[in-house]
């Protein structure tokens, strides 16, 4: 084999290799793809079906809905009362000032002498 025909087939090896890399890559990024809207598609079902059974539950028990929202502000209501306590249990306390002296009244001038 010459040089040139030695070159020729190492080129072809490359771009069939290259053409096969592509082809799986592509094969797979195509499964990906498939697999992430599959994904997508199950849990938006999911989320919808999840929103009508509570909107059904709401209808049907509308006192027992209301009780869980109330249920549900004052627990959010109570965390964060709590962060702010120990957020503000973190910082440090300033040093209590000294009470200002009191100053003796002044002693009345004498008059002068004669």
């Amino acid at each position: 084999m010459t040089d040139t025909a030695l070159d020729k087939s190492l080129t072809e090896k490359a771009k069939d290799a290259a053409t096969t890399a592509q082809e799986k890559v592509s094969a797979a990024a195509s499964a990906t793809a498939d697999a992430a809207k599959s994904a997508a598609s199950s849990t938006r079902d999911a989320a919808k079906s999840a929103a009508s059974a509570t909107v059904e539950a709401a209808k049907d028990n509308p006192y027992t809905a209301a009780g869980v929202a109330v249920a549900a502000v004052a627990a959010v209501g109570a965390v964060a009362y709590g962060v702010s306590k120990l957020a503000a249990a973190d910082k440090p306390k300033p040093k209590p000032r000294a009470a200002p002296r009191k100053r003796a009244p002044a002693k009345p001038k004498a008059a002068p002498k004669k």
